[in-house]
């Protein structure tokens, strides 16, 4: 009998064992299919496999034993986590996704349960903006709002990404072909990276008439005019044609802005009348005329008086005076009339005199004119007759080669005393 109990008490006994093994390795399988647990983390500063735990405040109870084993939680699996993002330098080269870190906890019986956790890789900045290299102000004209400034105003947004860099997607939801009058837009632009962050910039659009008006004129080369012959700006203006349009305004008046002709115009050489057009914006259209003042004549004689030589055998009339002066001045255009005369009355005799005229020009322009007309006699420059008879005393019979040179020289001293001052006159001149 006394037997009989012990044995019952060992079976009791070993059985009582079996059963508390069998409870607690029951309650571990109990929590043994894998969990999911989520982490996200970024990619520039990726969470480590010790500070998950924390992170996520992972820990581990053994019902079984009623005993928390969170101090027995180890790592045994996350070399894809480690390789491709903990352990790369660069923040490009890490991929982002989902990896799968997995832990593991032991009660004091040996029996474990595993655990998953998904740490998810993510991009969570967006791209920086630098305003200070970016073009945040635009000035167009109406006339150019199109795609092109879109385009222009996109590549001044200057945007840098964490993980993406420069390759980024700007983008603006304005219509262009929507802004349809003059005034200063504020345009929103949105700057996009590859996981979807979003920066936001506002860039201004001032659309204005930023157009000269257009001054032209059908005069194409310099103007040329005489020397003091003054015509004013004003009338330049109807003269020429010059007129000023502007794409906005239309017809728009012209003014003087700056003269260097008037007030100048008896100097030789070429001035400037600058005119300008402004239009309703302040847009100043400018217009250069130029105007040669020239002299187109030639240099003019003029003679106070004359002096001639005549012989006392013969007499010049007015005519003879009019070819004189038509002859000295190259000008047959006028009219002579005799104010004083001393000469004809005394052209028969030797001595000086007096022929004073008056001309009358084309224009009414007069002009008088002196001739000092000197009369040599005729009977004193004669040859002597050879054939005459000659006192005794001289009557020596002269070669005839002398007498013909003597003739000779006697004539000379006749025509050179008519013909020296026009001469002497001309050769003055140069």
């Amino acid at each position: 009998m006394k037997k009989i109990k012990i044995i019952f008490g060992v079976v009791l006994i070993f059985s009582l064992v079996i059963f508390l093994n069998a409870n607690a390795f029951a309650t571990i399988q109990k929590y043994d299919p894998l969990k999911d647990y989520y982490y996200s983390t970024n990619v520039d500063n990726p969470i480590t496999i010790e500070e998950i735990i924390n992170q996520i405040s992972l820990t581990a109870y053994d019902k079984g034993t009623n005993a928390d084993v969170t101090n027995t939680i180890i790592n045994i699996d996350s070399d894809n986590y480690i390789n491709n993002v903990l352990n790369q330098p660069e923040v490009k080269a890490r991929p982002l996704g989902t990896y799968d870190v997995k832990y593991r906890a032991y009660d004091e019986y040996g029996n474990y349960s595993d655990c998953k956790i998904k740490v998810m890789v993510k991009d969570t900045k967006g791209p920086v903006i630098d305003t200070d290299k970016s073009v945040l102000t635009y000035d167009y004209k109406l006339t150019e709002m199109n795609d092109s400034v879109l385009n222009t105003m996109k590549a001044g947004i200057i945007a840098t990404d964490n993980y993406d860099g420069t390759y980024l997607n700007v983008a603006t939801n304005t219509k262009f072909e929507d802004i349809d009058n003059f005034g200063t837009y504020t345009i929103p632009f949105t700057v996009t990276d590859s996981s979807n962050n979003v920066s936001t910039i506002d860039i201004l659009l001032n659309v204005a008439d930023r157009d000269a008006p257009i001054i032209s004129s059908t005069c194409e080369k310099p103007i040329q005019i005489e020397y003091c012959s003054p015509i004013s700006p004003e009338d330049y203006i109807s003269m020429f044609d010059i007129t000023a349009t502007d794409d906005v305004d239309g017809a728009v008046d012209i003014n003087v802005y700056s003269d260097t002709y008037v007030g100048n115009c008896d100097e030789i050489g070429i001035h400037t009348i600058v005119f300008h057009a402004t239009d309703s914006a302040g847009n100043i259209g400018s217009y250069t005329l130029n105007i040669e003042v020239c002299d187109p004549y030639g240099p003019e004689f003029s003679l106070d008086y004359m002096s001639l030589e005549l012989c006392s055998n013969q007499l010049y009339n007015i005519e003879d005076f009019r070819n004189i002066i038509e002859t000295n001045k190259g000008e047959e255009d006028f009219s002579i009339k005799v104010i004083d005369d001393d000469y004809t009355a005394n052209y028969d005799k030797a001595g000086t005199y007096i022929y004073k005229v008056k001309l009358t020009y084309a224009d009414d322009e007069t002009e008088e004119m002196k001739f000092n007309v000197k009369v040599i006699d005729f009977n004193a420059t004669q040859i002597p007759n050879i054939s005459e008879e000659v006192p005794e005393t001289i009557k020596v019979k002269e070669p005839f080669m002398f007498v013909l040179w003597k003739g000779i020289k006697i004539t000379g001293n006749i025509t050179w005393n008519i013909i020296k001052w026009p001469i002497e006159k001309f050769i003055s001149i140069f």
